[in-house]
């Protein structure tokens, strides 16, 4: 099924893979001749050292994930690498960056921007603020509060 499906339709059709399949699509992915490296490379080229806990955190197909961390673990640090190689892996993604207050989600944000900047991506920024960074493979990041009113539109 995956041979035959365009990786700018990859996005959209994330959700409703089976486990099979986004193993299949991994394995794909990781023999694609320009292939990104993984997310717990990605973070180790930034040159932070993944625990175990979030090397398995990073590598995890699963469709969602429930951490119980104490404060300062390093959550928000595996949230935004996700973001960015999902952003620079999935042509024409749209990631949203969701937080109860604005101020934590830029925080986040400033991880994502931080960890850009430190690795050797290959994708150039198209646009970018304080809140919002599109790449050129079309891939945009966006932070927001997480209130009902502003991502409704998302």
């Amino acid at each position: 099924m995956l041979d035959s499906v365009m990786m700018s339709e990859l996005p959209g059709l994330l959700p409703y893979l089976t486990l099979q399949q986004r193993q299949e699509l991994d394995k794909l992915i990781l023999t694609a001749p320009n292939r990104l490296p993984s997310a717990t490379a990605l973070m180790e080229q930034s040159g932070r050292t993944p625990d175990p806990w979030q090397h398995l955190f990073l590598s995890s197909t699963a469709l969602r994930t429930l951490l119980l961390c104490s404060r300062q673990s390093g959550k928000s640090m595996c949230s935004a690498v996700l973001a960015l190689h999902t952003a620079l892996s999935l042509a024409g993604s749209l990631i949203l960056l969701l937080s109860p207050s604005l101020r934590q989600s830029a925080e986040l944000f400033r991880k994502v921007l931080d960890l850009y900047g430190a690795v050797e991506t290959g994708v150039d920024r198209r646009d970018d603020n304080s809140l919002k960074m599109e790449l050129a493979n079309g891939s945009r990041i966006v932070s927001l509060p997480g209130k009902e009113g502003t991502v409704r539109g998302y």
